[in-house]
């Protein structure tokens, strides 16, 4: 797993490789490329890094609830600052707000796991107090670095600002029919006046015409992948657009293309393996729960929903269900890492 972390970190060192000829241009930090970096679209770096930030969340976890302080103390100073260059990314180079909440999320209850685990334990001194105080020094490097890098992406995508509002009137398909087809209909205005932000509109109302009409009416699915919202809306709305793209949420599409039946059994294998994690013995199980719980909400909503994007979710659910694999501790020692029980 260490090569997995590693590869991932030296495709972002390759991204800041690219980026800082294009900064440096532009005079700017900001220089959002979509096309020309190496992660193509803006959703392919979000899929890589939480995918990332998923596992060294889990990777830290494992270290520290297994009282592995010397690890324990690598895995944190490197995922500081792994994650920083990710959230940099994200900020500067790819201007996402999915990969920015998703990174929130999945921080924060490393944060809150972090601190239960370095203080349920009350014996102190020696490795383990040095240890202790480096991870609360880890945990406030990665709000800070959270907090203000949030604060940075805010203020350039304005979007942050009414997805709230956007959202109240974006549930509403069936009283904003704009969603259909926005280039000819326009879009519709939020409660402040304010004609609604693009992306915040067009996600949330494509997801939920998908949820709400379209599977329904297609229990079993259309039987394609590939732009199953694209056949079924224009198959309804003859009018609509008919070069329109994906509903941005890939369960949407697997959903719409394979119905409930094939939804329940992709999804339902990644819920299912937060749960076993829980009661699990295997040394990977906070690895198993973070990537799970990253991928669920990721494929939520990113359009993740062909090609390379479900070969990774196949592999990786797969991956997940083998670091589930429960190993029998011999004794106390092993626990704490002063043997290897994969011997």
């Amino acid at each position: 797993m260490s090569l997995l972390w590693l590869g991932m970190v030296a495709s972002f060192g390759y991204l800041f490789y690219q980026y800082i000829p294009k900064a440096m241009a532009a005079s700017s930090l900001f220089a959002p490329d979509y096309f020309n970096y190496i992660f193509y679209g803006k959703i392919s770096g979000v899929l890589a890094g939480t995918i990332l930030i998923a596992g060294l969340c889990g990777a830290l976890a494992d270290t520290v609830r297994r009282e592995q302080w010397l690890l324990a103390v690598f895995v944190g100073l490197f995922c500081l600052v792994a994650v920083a260059a990710v959230l940099y990314g994200y900020v500067f180079i790819l201007d996402t707000r999915n990969g920015i909440a998703l990174a929130v999320i999945l921080l924060s209850i490393l944060c809150f796991k972090l601190m239960w685990d370095v203080f349920k334990v009350p014996r102190f001194g020696g490795i383990a107090s040095k240890g202790r105080a480096i991870l609360i020094f880890v945990v406030i490097g990665l709000v800070t670095t959270l907090t203000w890098l949030g604060a940075e992406h805010a203020q350039h995508n304005r979007g942050w600002f009414s997805v709230w509002e956007d959202a109240q009137v974006a549930v509403q398909v069936e009283k904003y029919p704009q969603w259909q087809n926005p280039q000819e209909m326009g879009y519709p205005k939020n409660a402040s006046g304010q004609t609604v932000n693009i992306n915040n509109y067009e996600r949330i109302a494509w997801g939920v015409a998908g949820l709400q009409i379209f599977m329904p009416e297609n229990p079993l699915g259309v039987g394609v992948l590939k732009g199953p919202f694209t056949f079924l809306l224009y198959e309804k709305y003859p009018h609509s657009g008919q070069n329109m793209p994906s509903t941005h949420s890939a369960w949407v599409e697997i959903g719409l293309a394979y119905g409930y039946p094939g939804l329940f059994l992709m999804l339902g294998s990644l819920i299912a393996i937060v749960f076993l994690s829980l009661g699990s013995k295997s040394l990977f199980k906070d690895l198993a729960s973070f990537l799970s719980l990253g991928l669920i909400m990721l494929y939520t909503v990113g359009e993740l929903s062909n090609q390379h994007a479900i070969e990774i979710l196949c592999y990786l659910i797969a991956l997940m269900v083998a670091l589930l694999l429960s190993y029998e501790y011999k004794d106390s020692d092993t626990m704490r890492g002063r043997s290897n029980p994969l011997k």
